[in-house]
Formats: structure tokens, sequence, C-alpha cells
């Protein structure tokens, strides 16, 4: 588990910690983590629905604050949860502007991912938090000895 919980960290909220040697890694144990403050035992989802989103920030934070948010979305309009299949990343690459070589732009970093779940059952699903948001406060991700990091505070 790259994750960790953080106690005592914020009044009303909850906080985690995760890190991984890829981006992508990264956001699926953030994924990971929010679900299973969700739902204690995500083990117990089954893979009735398959969903596929796309989402889009040129800044890392931010994607991975949208990324939680579609998490967050299908349990709030849907009532289901869904365990991550796939994500791939593209990271942006040095566009150089026509203003000058020497000035440089970064493109925006894309993201696609698959998820498989099904609509919360009360008589196999655990439930945990009452997740509303990803906040922004604290929010980081970060390259850091090698891999990467986050630090994400979650709205209850």
């Amino acid at each position: 588990m790259p994750y960790r919980v953080l106690d005592d960290e914020t009044t009303y909220d909850l906080a985690f910690v995760a890190w991984a040697d890829t981006l992508q890694h990264l956001f699926r144990e953030c994924w990971d983590a929010t679900l299973s403050l969700t739902i204690e035992n995500p083990e117990a989802i089954e893979a009735v629905d398959e969903w596929s989103f796309d989402v889009e920030h040129d800044s890392v934070d931010l994607l991975l604050c949208e990324f939680l948010d579609e998490f967050l979305y299908l349990k709030d309009s849907d009532g289901a949860v869904y365990r991550l299949v796939r994500v791939s990343i593209e990271t942006p690459g040095i566009v150089s502007t026509v203003r000058s070589l020497v000035d440089e732009e970064r493109g925006a970093y894309r993201l696609s991912a698959t998820a498989c779940g099904e609509p919360i059952d009360p008589e196999r699903h655990v439930i945990g938090a009452d997740i509303k948001g990803v906040t922004l406060y604290e929010l980081l991700v970060e390259e850091r000895d090698g891999g990467w990091f986050a630090r994400v505070v979650l709205d209850v």
C-alpha cells in the first residue's frame, strides 16, 4: 500500500500521502486511497459497468484534482464506486513559441483512464467516509527521490 492516511492532520477533512515510481502509478495510488476511504472493502466491488474518461490540465496538481473529482462524480451522481483498471498520462512537451527560440511554453498534461465498478450495495460494501470533494488545500504533486509524491486533502 504505497499511500498512507494522515491522522489528525485536519479537523474536518481526510488527508493522505502517496508515492510511486511513475506518475501513472501515483495517480493509481491516489485513486485507490480515495476508494478505500469511501468503501472499506474495495475488493468487494464487482466489474458490472465500465467507464472511460479523459481529463486535461496544464498543472499536474490540478490534473490529479480533476482525476479524483471524476471518481467523486460517479459516486455522487450514480451512487457507484469504480476500481481503476487503466490510467495513462501524456506529459507536456516543450514547445518553442514564435516570439523567440529562448521563450518556451509547456503544454497540457493529458490523462486517459478506464474504471470498472458497480452501484454501491450497503449489504456487500462497507461504507466509509462520505467524501464531498478534493480540496486545493496543501494539494501537492512533485517528483521526489527518483519517483513521484502526492499529498491530498479530501473534504468530508
